[in-house]
């Protein structure tokens, strides 16, 4: 979990990932951008593009984190490959999205 002061800013990212054998959605939280948040294979094992950013005061992007969790937590998703994150921010990507 990333902390940040009442000054600072965070980022509240969707990404689709994939690779040959999944395909699926992971939003999380950063202070940093998301390339630099994940820079290597093993901070993000699977090739991603960006869906959505909204950046904001902490508060308001812990908000948007916990009702965007608390929305899509019928179609959680455990990928085949562990990464930082994968056990409770990635979802099943529907039509509707």
């Amino acid at each position: 979990m990333t902390v940040y002061s009442k000054n600072s800013h965070g980022t509240l990212y969707v990404l689709e990932c994939y690779n040959e054998n999944e395909t699926f959605i992971k939003f999380g939280i950063t202070s940093r951008t998301i390339e630099r948040r994940y820079s290597d294979k093993i901070k993000m094992p699977y090739s991603y593009r960006i869906l959505a950013e909204c950046t904001g005061t902490p508060e308001m992007i812990y908000n948007l984190e916990v009702g965007l969790k608390n929305e899509m937590k019928l179609q959680h998703y455990t990928p085949q490959i562990e990464f930082n994150g994968y056990a409770t921010e990635c979802f099943v990507r529907t039509e509707e999205e």
